[in-house]
């Protein structure tokens, strides 16, 4: 990491007044991702900093691993360089902040081996006014709120918390390590939105926060009741990998608007769903191994004989499913693996 955006306060240098120069200087210094950015000189950082109407100087976060200051200057900074817009500042700085207020958590994330990143989702008004993509290509990989807001808080990953970058510690790398947003689609929900949920008002705004593998894509066009569409989902995400690899897990299942619908006009409710993915998404005790009693929670040596044929559930209860809707149109959901722990929530403040 450059001096650049050590301590308090970054560092003006001088580069040549050219968009290539810019970007090699970028890349020699280390503080890029591989992708062309936005120059962000003295002028464009003042901009994104009225704009967050604070000091440059205030510290939002101290960032692991390397206990970095994310001061709003220098997370304005990688804004600029991802190619934001000034009024996406408050997004990524919430961000920032949920990551500076689970720093022990941080820490064994960024520096993990395993294929993880944090993923954004954002509820609330805040998704139109800044047309954040929550529909078709939900990701947002080719649009721009997604893409920059993801990339900055990347940016800042790297520059500011000194997360491994060129040489990340990933055994893999993988896109979602540039770009992980999405904006839930409230409107075409036929449920509660996700943040309403969590305990926020519906006219607040939100950033959930997770470090999730890449998403995992479902299609099942071929049930034919939401019973055997629920069970099919449950079958795809029931894996004991998953729970011997953290001591608990919080799926994420990002339910397309059609199948999302298709559940809702049965009578399911959200609650509903939770519980009967608590109830059916379990496999046998025997797929575990010799040593898998250890990586079970507590409670379950209590309750549960550990005989081969044993069906175990991935879940100690219904509310550990986090259920979203996101995407477009057609038969397709998304489960997302790998939450350690429950996503964190964050009213963003404007």
């Amino acid at each position: 990491m450059s001096e650049v955006l050590k301590g308090k306060s970054a560092t003006r240098v001088e580069v040549a007044d050219d968009i290539d120069a810019a970007y090699r200087y970028v890349e020699q210094q280390l503080w890029g991702d591989g992708h062309p950015v936005i120059p962000p000189t003295e002028e464009r950082v003042e901009r994104f900093v009225r704009y967050a109407g604070r000091d440059p100087q205030d510290v939002v976060a101290v960032m692991e691993p390397s206990r970095g200051l994310a001061t709003v200057e220098k997370i304005a900074i990688c804004a600029v360089m991802a190619g934001c817009k000034p009024e996406y500042l408050p997004v990524v700085m919430t961000a920032v902040e949920i990551l500076g207020e689970n720093r022990a958590w941080t820490y064994r994330r960024m520096m993990t081996s395993h294929s993880i990143s944090p993923l954004m989702i954002i509820n609330g008004p805040i998704r139109a006014a800044l047309e954040i993509n929550c529909g078709s290509e939900g990701m947002g990989v080719s649009w721009q709120a997604n893409a920059s807001i993801a990339r900055a808080l990347r940016l800042v990953a790297v520059n500011i918390g000194g997360m491994p970058g060129l040489s990340p510690a990933n055994t893999w790398g993988w896109l979602v390590h540039y770009s992980y947003c999405i904006g839930e689609n409230q409107e075409q929900s036929p449920w509660e939105p996700y943040h309403v949920e969590r305990g926020f008002k519906e006219e607040d705004s939100t950033v959930t926060l997770l470090w999730g593998e890449p998403p995992r894509h479902m299609e099942m066009s071929y049930p034919h009741s939401t019973q055997e569409l629920l069970q099919a989902m449950g079958r795809h995400v029931a894996n004991p990998a998953i729970r011997m690899a953290v001591s608990h897990s919080y799926p994420v299942m990002m339910f397309g608007p059609d199948q999302a619908k298709g559940v809702a006009d049965t009578g399911f409710s959200k609650q509903d769903v939770k519980r009967f993915f608590h109830e059916n998404a379990r496999y046998p005790y025997g797929w575990c191994g010799p040593s898998a009693r250890s990586g079970f929670p507590e409670e379950w040596q209590k309750l549960y004989t550990h005989a081969p044929d044993v069906m175990v559930p991935l879940s100690t209860g219904p509310d550990d499913w986090h259920i979203m809707v996101a995407g477009g149109p057609g038969p397709q959901s998304l489960w997302l693996a790998h939450n350690a722990l429950a996503p964190f929530i964050k009213k963003i403040e404007l």
